[in-house]
């Protein structure tokens, strides 16, 4: 699967939050916690999927954990299979005839885009031209915090809380008016809102990341969505991770990298980790 597809995957779930100007690295506290369970350690890293330059050298206690890890565990792996996957989906949800005005206008401007991804279903046409907008802004998925370890992991063993199968399964079973309100709302989202995320991350304001994508998911007061996306996702991904946990001989830790998104509220992965009787803390904060 190349760079580009596995990034429409993370955009839509819930995961879109990025980063933005070039801060000094000694002020990045992105989200990082340390979690111990029954004497095993793991360190878990709330991600982004598209990135910038100037987001590396990631902080010290980052890098220093992932090096001294023996497992690289993320939300899902590519595989060979999932571009066939992909091309599968392709047929399953265009556009209907009966097109909004924002994506109308949006088109007119931006006709070639349009004719690019047409043929995709809708979640995907919205992930691409949020892809679109943000590459202007100078985001790369290349650069996007995942591919950032997968790519340093060739001698780590990895492993994998989903897979891409099923979170394209999931996103193609978004009813067709909530797809259709994806494409618009990737049109119309104004640049200061995602700038909101992007600070949010960098700073690892946990309350702020909470609102945003409960906000960004939550419309007309219906959780559909966000329990579809996010919710129901985490208690699956909480016990994978106690799994690996379990099996990883001591003395030494598994270095996770999931969605920012998932790691916070009650809801979040750390709740149900907590719940499971793992100690979890921010690696940033003092005892």
């Amino acid at each position: 699967m190349n760079r580009q597809n596995m990034t429409l995957f993370g955009l839509m779930l819930s995961t879109i939050l990025f980063c933005s100007s070039a801060w000094a690295k000694l002020t990045d506290t992105p989200p990082f916690y340390l979690v111990e369970y029954q004497g095993k350690t793991a360190y878990l890293l709330g991600s982004v999927h598209l990135g910038k330059p100037d987001f590396y050298p990631l902080p010290k206690k980052i890098e220093q954990a992932f090096n001294e890890s023996n497992t690289l565990v993320v939300e899902a792996l590519p595989d060979q299979n999932t571009n066939n996957l992909i091309l599968k989906s392709q047929t399953a949800s265009t556009l209907p005839k009966t097109k909004s005005a924002k994506y109308i206008q949006f088109c007119e401007l931006h006709l070639l885009v349009c004719q690019a991804i047409e043929h995709l279903p809708m979640w995907m046409q919205a992930a691409q031209i949020t892809l679109y907008r943000l590459i202007h802004f100078g985001y790369h998925p290349d650069l996007g915090i995942d591919m950032h370890f997968i790519n340093r992991a060739k001698n780590k063993h990895k492993a994998q809380l989903e897979s891409m199968e099923y979170q394209l399964t999931l996103l193609n079973s978004i009813d067709k008016k909530t797809q259709r309100q994806m494409i618009d709302e990737a049109i119309t989202t104004p640049n200061d809102e995602l700038e909101d995320l992007f600070i949010a991350w960098r700073q690892g304001d946990s309350e702020k990341i909470s609102s945003v994508i409960k906000q960004s998911m939550n419309k007309n007061n219906n959780t559909d969505l966000l329990d579809k996306l996010v919710w129901k996702r985490n208690k699956p991904m909480s016990d994978g991770i106690i799994r690996l946990m379990k099996n990883t001989k001591a003395g030494t830790s598994i270095f996770v990298v999931i969605g920012a998104g998932h790691l916070e509220g009650d809801h979040s992965v750390n709740h149900y980790l907590k719940q499971a009787g793992a100690h979890v803390k921010s690696v940033w904060k003092k005892p």
